[in-house]
């Protein structure tokens, strides 16, 4: 479990968040894309929501600050 994770309001985004392993998760907050970097940057966790297309991480790029978020559509095939 990442450290900031108490700050989630989702709770059943929190259990699919948690049901990924935590290698799945560094490496998902590893790959993000900054716009602002135009490149690919790790990802400093925030939050994460569950709709019905996938799971939304968001956090910060660890480079510049900016807001992102990463859309994981795998989540809902996992359910």
């Amino acid at each position: 479990m990442l450290e900031k994770e108490q700050n989630i309001k989702d709770t059943k985004a929190k259990k699919c968040w948690n049901e990924l392993s935590l290698e799945q998760q560094k490496k998902t907050l590893s790959s993000a894309w900054c716009p602002s970097c135009y490149g690919h940057v790790d990802m400093d966790f925030r939050d994460v929501t569950l709709n019905e297309e996938g799971l939304m991480i968001e956090g910060i790029c660890t480079q510049c600050q900016s807001k992102l978020t990463v859309f994981d559509q795998e989540i809902v095939k996992m359910k």
